[in-house]
């Protein structure tokens, strides 16, 4: 269905021209009801790539993280975690079928903070933790021979003959001084 012409005829039937041989040149809309990308596709992408510009050039600031290489039946995960104001709402990552992994990264309080690791056996009567494993926040630099802040640590289930192996490193924020 072609919309009249008005009197804006022969400057539409050059936009129809202009359209049918693939050049995209934005019409004027008169209300919100006319807009679609099927009649102008170059308003959503103007959109589309000022968004990316900003994202691309905006100064990257690179929060605080903890990152954790755990190794399970030969398979490798690496879990993130950044700080927490509360312990209490820090979820479980399973592992595998047997074993769940806790990452507790607290800042402040000043006398709170501490980093703390927590390993569980997945039992049906429910998790039973196996290590438990706290460092000082910020974290001492480590001498596990490339094994990060915490060296390799090797937990063992004892029912299943199960082991879990783990390591961690801090990246501390870096970004605009404060």
């Amino acid at each position: 269905a072609r919309r009249p012409l008005g009197s804006r005829g022969r400057a539409n039937r050059s936009l129809d021209r202009a359209a049918a041989i693939g050049w995209h040149i934005a019409r004027p809309y008169t209300d919100a009801s006319q807009f679609s990308s099927r009649h102008s596709p170059m308003i959503p992408n103007r959109c589309q790539r000022l968004l990316a510009a900003i994202l691309l050039f905006a100064a990257p600031v690179h929060a605080e993280t903890l990152l954790c290489h755990v190794t399970y039946g030969g398979e490798t995960q690496d879990l993130e975690a950044r700080p927490v104001s509360s312990p209490y709402t820090v979820p479980v990552q399973p592992i595998g079928s047997y074993f769940l992994f806790r990452i507790v990264f607290q800042k402040e309080p000043a006398d709170l903070a501490a980093i703390k690791l927590y390993v569980f056996a997945d039992r049906d009567s429910g998790p039973l933790p196996i290590q438990q494993a706290t460092h000082p926040y910020p974290p001492l630099a480590g001498k596990g021979a490339g094994f990060g802040f915490t060296g390799l640590h090797q937990v063992y289930e004892p029912i299943r003959d199960g082991e879990l192996q783990y390591w961690c490193e801090w990246s501390p924020s870096s970004g605009p001084a404060r």
